[in-house]
């Protein structure tokens, strides 16, 4: 079953380990989507899609974040499939 989520994530996070980190659970997974980090608030962006199981372990992956991350609020929400995208992209 295919599934698509759209996380906002907040905290102290140094952006270049946490892209290096979610980029290589997202490879690991098999997941297709992007990141970025908005200019307005600061979060983290990340739209992600694949099969279920992979995207719930994805999620729990960028919850979770890198060593010395402290991610203090996670916005989760259910997204339409993209047909379009074919791999994981930093923006």
């Amino acid at each position: 079953m295919k599934k698509a989520v759209r996380l906002y994530i907040s905290g102290l996070l140094s952006s270049l380990f946490y892209k290096q980190f979610i980029t290589k659970h997202a490879t690991q997974y098999s997941i297709v989507g992007f990141m970025r980090k908005r200019e307005d608030d600061g979060k983290m962006e990340i739209f992600i899609q694949g099969e279920s199981t992979a995207v719930d372990a994805m999620v729990a992956v960028c919850k979770r974040g890198p060593t010395h991350a402290k991610i203090y609020d996670v916005k989760e929400q259910t997204e339409r499939w993209q047909e379009d995208m074919k791999e994981f992209k930093l923006m």
